[in-house]
């Protein structure tokens, strides 16, 4: 029985994880776990990534490992900036020719399954929902959600994995593209995202009940009699 992590308890779902910031350096056991994971997915759903080194990326490896095909329109050793991330998936979403899309950061994110996430994100009722976090970055005053205080340790936006109605996607990130010039010192794309999620709270939400996607940085594992948890 497959079992996943999410804050404070355990249940038995399967569920997508983001590493920010390459945390997952120090959750080896963990990530050989996810890493020899069977993944299968959804058969109107398409992978979206963004990479300009492919070997050098844990999630295209394991989709590799499992004979899932995935977009990515970045052009092979290409000098990196998150903000270019914006145009290369509008690129690939042109390419979609599923229903719904997910769209996932190469570097940093591994699958322990993604069998059943239409079904659990059509149950949300969204048209498009992003990965939270325990930080707010940028630390800036951007997106507004309603009630954001009762929310628990996950009560921000993140934009390395998200799951989406294609068009809807698309036009999200059309959107996006129009802020792709503004003030950004920080170089982020999540930045320039945020943005757009202001304009669409409602429509568009971030997981913060770690449903689909369980972000892990800023967090520790710990493991009690066999059982991983995130704290």
């Amino acid at each position: 029985m497959r079992m996943h992590l999410v804050f404070g308890q355990l249940k038995r779902k399967d569920m997508i994880y983001h590493f920010q910031n390459h945390c997952y350096k120090y959750f080896t056991e963990f990530c050989d776990y996810l890493f020899n994971c069977k993944v299968t997915i959804p058969d109107d759903l398409q992978i979206i990534t963004c990479c300009n080194w492919e070997d050098q990326s844990i999630l295209i490896n394991q989709l590799r490992r499992n004979k899932i095909p995935y977009i990515n329109k970045v052009p092979f050793g290409i000098e990196w900036d998150n903000r270019i991330k914006i145009k290369y998936i509008l690129e690939a979403l042109q390419n979609v020719s599923s229903r719904y899309v997910l769209i996932l950061d190469a570097n940093d994110v591994l699958i322990e399954d993604v069998s059943n996430i239409i079904t659990d994100f059509d149950n949300l009722g969204y048209n498009l929902l992003y990965n939270a976090t325990c930080h707010n970055y940028p630390d800036v005053d951007i997106d507004h959600v309603p009630g954001r205080e009762r929310m628990g340790k996950f009560k921000y936006f993140n934009a390395g994995c998200c799951i989406g109605k294609t068009e809807y996607t698309k036009h999200f990130y059309e959107n996006a593209l129009k802020y792709i010039d503004v003030e950004n010192p920080w170089k982020s794309e999540q930045y320039i995202i945020r943005h757009v999620f202001q304009d669409c709270v409602g429509e568009v939400m971030f997981d913060y009940q770690c449903k689909l996607f369980q972000t892990v940085g800023g967090c520790s594992l710990m493991k009690l009699n066999n059982i991983w948890r995130v704290i």
